[in-house]
């Protein structure tokens, strides 16, 4: 039951971001390409946050699925990224926290470059 709530949420958010995605771009060409998604991963973290400050303990499993795996993993996985780092940096896992960051941010950016290095991104 719990891949059900994961599978709603997910769903749900990834429409939520493609919709919010879109209308900035249509809305507000001027900005630098990359707004849209900057402004879509500050939601998911604000949202991802405030779930995790007002309905963690107050709430079902079943909805902190639906909530923080799915809606907000759909909506963005750098709300979860950010999150991890979060921990990491409290715990005073400084290794860590450097590694998650650079290993993350530069082998993603290494995947691209290495298999699609001209494909257009899409619009």
């Amino acid at each position: 039951m719990n891949f059900l709530w994961v599978f709603l949420g997910g769903g749900l958010g990834a429409c939520m971001r493609y919709s919010l995605t879109t209308g900035i771009k249509s809305q507000f060409a001027q900005l630098p390409i990359f707004a849209a998604t900057l402004i879509v991963n500050l939601i998911a973290c604000l949202a991802f946050a405030l779930s995790l400050q007002f309905l963690k303990d107050k709430t079902s499993e079943s909805l902190q699925l639906f909530l923080l795996v799915g809606l907000c993993g759909g909506f963005s996985t750098f709300s979860t990224f950010s999150y991890e780092n979060l921990n990491l940096f409290r715990n005073a896992d400084y290794l860590g926290f450097s590694l998650n960051i650079l290993l993350s941010v530069g082998l993603c950016l290494a995947t691209f470059l290495a298999f699609a290095p001209r494909v257009k991104m899409l619009e």
